[in-house]
């Protein structure tokens, strides 16, 4: 727990819920957009169970890894991965749904950098998808998110090194690119 505050910390997030504060707002901001998809990221990681070690190989691997170092979207999913710690317990275990699909999991602990690449995009668009559909945001703040997520976007393709590999997986994934 103490992992997860730090890092929370780093991320410039509060420790509040997930969409606490947001819907009082005029206009999300763009730390509204780190929050929703770091949040997005670290339960669908302990929702469907992914193992640990899976998300330590993905946090560690050397570059040019599967981050964009400057992405506003990178950011927050890396700090998700690297926050994640599976809770167990016969409390905890009742929250896990059914888990990744075969192919995305095994396309997580992949060895081929593309392979785990797509394999991040996907399992983010669904932890996206999943957030989406997990809170009470109301349309035009649905819309105003995801102009911020495609915003972010743009940003990390501009700031991608070019070593990195023609795509993002974070932000191909948080706006629901398909590969």
């Amino acid at each position: 727990m103490k992992k997860l505050a730090m890092a929370m910390a780093a991320a410039g997030l509060a420790a509040t819920g997930a969409w606490a504060g947001m819907q009082d707002r005029a206009k999300l901001t763009q730390a509204d957009q780190v929050r929703f998809v770091f949040f997005a990221v670290l339960e669908g990681l302990h929702e469907d169970g992914v193992e640990r070690g899976v998300a330590d190989a993905i946090v560690a691997a050397p570059d040019p890894g599967y981050f964009v170092v400057k992405c506003p979207i990178c950011h927050p999913v890396r700090a998700a991965f690297a926050s994640y710690v599976p809770a167990t317990g016969p409390y905890m275990e009742k929250v896990r749904r059914e888990g990744l699909p075969k192919e995305t999991l095994e396309a997580l602990k992949s060895k081929d950098r593309d392979t785990r690449l797509r394999g991040i995009a996907a399992a983010v668009d669904r932890w996206m998808q999943r957030r989406f559909d997990l809170v009470n945001m109301p349309e035009s703040e649905r819309q105003e998110m995801r102009r911020l997520l495609k915003e972010g976007m743009k940003l990390g393709m501009s700031v991608k090194p070019p070593d990195f590999g023609d795509y993002c997986p974070s932000c191909d994934g948080a706006n629901g690119v398909q590969h």
